[in-house]
Order: structure tokens, then sequence, then C-alpha cells
């Protein structure tokens, strides 16, 4: 075999080992790489569409008597949550379960010269966001299993007088 044939053959088995590594590549790109990130931009915008709710919550227990905000059928725990889920990105999260809200009530700074006090409201927003795709491996919540979020806030109260 003359050394011209040698070097031909050797250029002809070097070129063609480029696409037996382009399988097993896009198997790991894919698998390991692309969907778990999906995954994990889908649990940062369940995380956010969360936040965005607790908010709103928050914001309209602050005005509302306490009557209404501790109420199960009221607007905060019961209207606000409906027309999130129905409307905006609050129909994409994939919610599990029905989220729960609990609202409590706590005294905030007194004014010594008039001897009010201020009334805080708490809303506690909890929600179980599924994962964008179930992944086949392990047992990870937002990857591969239901990931529950609980989102705190304060906001004080309009009318202290509102608040029982």
């Amino acid at each position: 075999m003359n050394r011209l044939q040698t070097t031909r053959n050797a250029k002809r088995f070097a070129s063609g080992s480029a696409l037996t590594e382009f399988a097993p590549g896009l198997f790991i790109l894919l698998f390991l790489v692309f969907f778990p990130m999906l995954d994990l931009v889908n649990l940062a915008v369940a995380y956010s569409s969360c936040w965005f709710l607790n908010s709103l919550q928050t914001k309209q227990a602050a005005m509302v008597p306490s009557v209404v905000a501790l109420s199960p059928a009221g607007e905060i725990q019961k209207d606000i949550v409906d027309t999130w889920r129905h409307m905006g990105v609050g129909k994409f999260v994939g919610v599990v379960g029905n989220p729960q809200t609990k609202v409590t009530y706590r005294d905030g700074h007194t004014d010594p010269g008039t001897n009010t006090t201020d009334k805080i409201v708490r809303v506690e927003t909890t929600v179980t966001c599924s994962p964008f795709l179930t992944l086949p491996f392990g047992n990870w919540p937002g990857l591969s299993a239901p990931m529950p979020f609980t989102i705190n806030s304060e906001a004080q109260m309009e009318n202290p007088d509102n608040a029982g």
C-alpha cells in the first residue's frame, strides 16, 4: 500500500467521525439541557404570576372591611383568584387544585398624639403549579413534580376601623 492511499483513507475516516458524534450530542442537548431549561423558564413565569396574584389580593384586602377579606367566598379569596385563573398569564400557569389564601391582621404603629393604632393586613397565598413538561427522571419539584409556592405580603389598612 502506498503512502497516498493511506492518507486518503485516513481523511475519509476522520471526516465521518463528526457525524457519528452528532446524535449523542443532540440527545444530551435536548434531554439534559433544553427541556429542563424550558421547565425552569416556566417555573419563573409561574412564580411571577403567583406573586402578581398575591399582590392584587393584598392591595384589595387593605381597602375592604375584614369581614369581606376573611370570607372564603368573598372577593379576596375567590373573585380575584377566579379572575386571575381565567385571564392573562394565570391561565397558562398550570395550577394544580385551588390556590389557598390566608388573611390575618396585626397592629402596626401607634401614634402617641392621637392614640390611634395602624392596622396591617397580611395575605399568604399558596399555589401549586405543575411543570410545563414532566421529565421522566427523578422526583424534582418544578421539573418532574408539581411545585408549591407560598407568597406573603403585608399592607397598611386604608381605614383601620375596617380591621376586625
